[in-house]
C-alpha cells in the first residue's frame, strides 16, 4: 500500500477533530476529554500558524486520509512527534510505516532537526510497537500526571 504525505492544510481541521474526539483515540491521549469543535478550531488555528510546529496528512490511494503526523519544537530546540490515526484506519498495522514516512519527510523539509522525541503511554502497547518498528529507540522512562510515559528516540 502506497503513502503519501502532504502538509496540512486549513480543510484537514474537520477531519483531525473527528478522529481526536472519537473514544477509542482519546483513549490513549494525554488529555482524554472530549473537545469542543470551536475549542478545536482555535487550536488548529495556533498550530497551523505557529512555525515551530509542522503538520501533515497520511494518505492512500484516491487521498483517502488515514492520519495526521505533528512535530512540535519546544524551548530546548527539540522536536517531538504526535500522531493520531483515522479511526477507520485503527489496527491495520499502518501507524509505524506512516511514522516512518512522515519522520523522514519531516527531516527533509526540517534540515536543522537532528533528532524526533516520543512520549508514549507505558501501557499503549499499539503505539510502542508502532515507534519502535518505525526505528524509534527506548530513550528513558518517567512518570507524571499521565503515569508511566516512555521516551524514544529517532535520529538521522
Amino acid at each position: 500500500m502506497y503513502i503519501n504525505i502532504r502538509r496540512l492544510t486549513e480543510d484537514d481541521c474537520y477531519d483531525l477533530w473527528v478522529w481526536r474526539d472519537h473514544p477509542q483515540v482519546r483513549e490513549w491521549c494525554f488529555d482524554k476529554d472530549a473537545i469542543d469543535y470551536v475549542e478545536h478550531k482555535g487550536w488548529f488555528k495556533a498550530k497551523f500558524n505557529n512555525q515551530d510546529v509542522k503538520m501533515y496528512i497520511a494518505e492512500i490511494e484516491d487521498a483517502q486520509k488515514i492520519g495526521q503526523v505533528r512535530f512540535d519544537k519546544d524551548r530546548d530546540q527539540k522536536w517531538y512527534i504526535n500522531i493520531n490515526l483515522n479511526p477507520q484506519f485503527l489496527g491495520r498495522g499502518l501507524g509505524n510505516k506512516i511514522i516512518r514516512i512522515a519522520s523522514d519527510y519531516f527531516f527533509n523539509e526540517e534540515n536543522s532537526a537532528n533528532e524526533i522525541v516520543a512520549q508514549v503511554k507505558d501501557k499503549n502497547q499499539a503505539s510502542l510497537k508502532a515507534f519502535e518498528k518505525a526505528g524509534f529507540v527506548y530513550l528513558d522512562q518517567l512518570k507524571n500526571d499521565n503515569g508511566s510515559i516512555k521516551i524514544l528516540t529517532y535520529s538521522r
